[in-house]
Parts: structure tokens; sequence; C-alpha cells
């Protein structure tokens, strides 16, 4: 199977909307570098080796720019061909192959266990007296070293940062704000940051503040048919591909944060009763492609499609069985959440789109898209009209 599949790849080759997602996903994962938790510092040297095991020079192991460009000039050449060769050469037509076929066995692990007891036996067998007396010697001198602490002077080679080395002065960033950009009506943040590798983070915050209180509890459903249904032109897979081939992925969540009222001290802790709520979508693309992410988010926040019933009842579905699990595992946090709607407007919120309001809604939703559908799409519609407004 696989190399019959290896063989029809190889003939066929790939269609160039999937050889363009790929090579996005890659030119991200390259220039991002995310390492989460693991030390970058660690990752870069580890990458470097495997030049530098070569005597090579270790640099070059990190630069991609280079090799990246070459690629995307040889696929804009040739397209598919590229890949279809190298399949082709390095793995169809390659004769240094080996077949492995692995069989389980009930014994494996008393077998493996035996061969090692029979060896450490023969080897046992073959020293002397005096041979066993010094590895047991040698042994209790290892354990000994390695249980003793090691002296200041050889603590003292070891790097250490100080409270000394750290700079005590916050780095400010330059931020500029343009009312009304473009005679739009919008107001733009630009934040400038030294180096983002060429790619372009974009944060677009809609008002959530002329919604009607009732629909509230309806975002988290907008939000997911907006992203998983399709807008414009484009249907479910369709949108799927093109955010994944333009871009390096599109995200939207619900915002509700407590601002400070004008003329207030920011250290005042103050009741929780002035909020932002907005609806955020996350984007961000190479900066050659900085035109096509605009272009999709406007598609997805004006034409996202509302009118699949059968993807709205399986959303709400799914969302019902995720809340329902939910609560029986953490209750504890459902309560919470609960408590804190009696005493802020803003936990009264969180509440309704995340607590045990708002799996009530679901179900009441769900029996409304199930027995009076064009009521519920019409609300839908309204709340983005609001939105736009």
């Amino acid at each position: 199977l696989i190399i019959d599949t290896l063989e029809k790849v190889a003939a066929e080759g790939f269609e160039p909307d999937d050889i363009a997602s790929s090579m996005n996903t890659i030119e991200f994962q390259l220039r991002e570098f995310n390492t989460g938790s693991f030390p970058k510092g660690l990752s870069f040297m580890l990458g470097a080796m495997s030049k530098w095991l070569y005597d090579e020079s270790p640099t070059e192991a990190l630069k991609f720019e280079k090799p990246l460009a070459e690629l995307k000039r040889r696929i804009e050449e040739s397209g598919s061909q590229v890949f279809q060769d190298m399949i082709k050469q390095r793995l169809v037509e390659n004769t240094h192959r080996t077949t492995v076929e692995m069989v389980p066995s009930k014994t494996y692990e008393s077998e493996i266990l035996k061969e090692e007891q029979d060896r450490l036996d023969k080897i046992k067998a073959s020293l002397s007296d005096e041979e066993i007396q010094k590895v047991i010697e040698t042994t209790k001198k290892l354990k000994e070293l390695q249980a003793a602490e090691d002296s200041p002077e050889d603590r003292a080679t070891i790097p250490t940062l100080k409270l000394s080395d750290l700079k005590r002065e916050t780095t400010e960033y330059p931020i500029e704000v343009t009312e009304n950009e473009s005679n739009s009506g919008v107001t733009v943040l630009r934040h400038e940051l030294g180096s983002t590798s060429g790619i372009v983070y974009a944060v677009l915050g809609v008002d959530l503040s002329n919604l009607a209180v009732d629909d509230i509890p309806l975002l988290p459903l907008m939000t997911r048919m907006m992203m998983e249904n399709g807008a414009g032109e484009y249907d479910q897979v369709a949108l799927s591909r093109r955010i994944g081939t333009h871009t390096g992925g599109i995200d939207t969540q619900i915002l509700t944060t407590a601002v400070h009222p004008e003329g207030s001290q920011e250290s005042e802790v103050l009741d929780g009763n002035y909020l932002q709520t907005k609806l955020i979508m996350k984007g961000k693309a190479t900066s050659d492609k900085a035109d096509e992410l605009f272009s999709l988010m406007k598609t997805i926040l004006t034409e996202g499609r509302f009118d699949s019933k059968t993807r709205v009842i399986e959303i709400l579905k799914e969302d019902k069985s995720r809340m329902e699990a939910r609560i029986r595992g953490s209750g504890h946090q459902a309560i919470n959440m609960r408590m804190k709607a009696r005493y802020r407007v803003g936990g009264y919120v969180d509440e309704m789109m995340g607590g045990i309001s708002q799996l009530e809604t679901i179900r009441e939703l769900l029996k409304q898209a199930e027995e009076d559908w064009p009521s519920l799409l019409a609300r839908l519609e309204n709340m983005r009209s609001v939105l736009l407004a």
C-alpha cells in the first residue's frame, strides 16, 4: 500500500492549492519558530548541530530565507513536478529499503529480560574474583561521586543571572493611533515591533455594546458559524483551505474586560461595572499577503454564512454534549462562575456565554433550530446587522 501510494503520487502529483497551503504552513513554522515551553536558545543550538557536526558552518542550518526562496521559484516554474521527481528519486527508485514486519508477542518482555540476565551471567562467569571486586568498588565510587555535592569552585563556573543584571525600566513600544482611518470610521492602532520575521499580526475589534442583552448568549454560536460554515463565495472546505493557503490562521473570540472611567485612578480597584465588550478577530500572515488576510477577515465578518440549519443543529449538539460533560467533571468551576455573575456585570456576561445559563440557552436554541429555524436564522442575521451598523 505504501509503495503503491508513493508511485501514484509520483505519477499524478499534488494539487496546486495543497502545495500552496503546505508551503504557507512551513514558512510560518520557520518564521515564527515557536518552541512553546522549550527554550528557544536550546532549539537554535540543536538546529545548528545538523551542519556543525559535519564540519560545516553552524549558522547555515539556521538560515532559511534563501533555500525557501529557491524552492518557491522551482515550484513556480514546474509546480508539482518538483515533489514528484523527489519522491521518485528518493523513495520509489531507492533500493536501500528495509521492510519491517512486527508480530505481537505475549512473552516478548520476559524474553528480553531473560536474554539480558543470561548475558550478564555470562559476563560475570568470565570474570575472576579480583575483577568482580574491582567492578563493585568502581560502582561504589561512582555512586559516591554522584551523591557528593559540587565544590563552591565548581558551582562558581556555572553562569548565573543576578537581579542587578535585569533592567528595572519597563520597555516602551511605540503605539500609533489613527482615528477614522481613510475616512472609514475605524480607529487603527499600529504597534511596531523590532522584528516579527516578516509576519503581520492583526487584531480587529468590533464593538458589542449595541447588542441586545437577550442576544448575548447567542454570540458563541454566531462566532462558530462565521468560521465553520463558509463565507461569501467559499463553502466550509474552501474557506478553510484559503485561510490555510494565505494566512497563518484566523480566530474569533469574545472579549469582556473591565476599564477605568475617565478621571479615576488606574490603581483603584473598581466594582467591575465598567466594561469594554468586543468581538475580536485575530489573524496573521506574511507581509506580502497582508491584503489577503484583511480581505478574508472582512469576508468572514460581513458574509459569514448562517443559513445551514443542519450545521447549526450539529454545533448546538456538540456544545450541549461538551458543556454537560464539563459541568459534571468540574462542577465547582460552574458554581464559581455562577456566583461571580451575582456581583459584577462582567461575571454576568461571562456566565451567560460560558456557564450554566449558556447550557440552558443551548437547549432552547436546539429546540428552536429544529422547530422554528427561520426565526433563529433571522435573529443571527439581525445580530450581525447591529454589529456592523
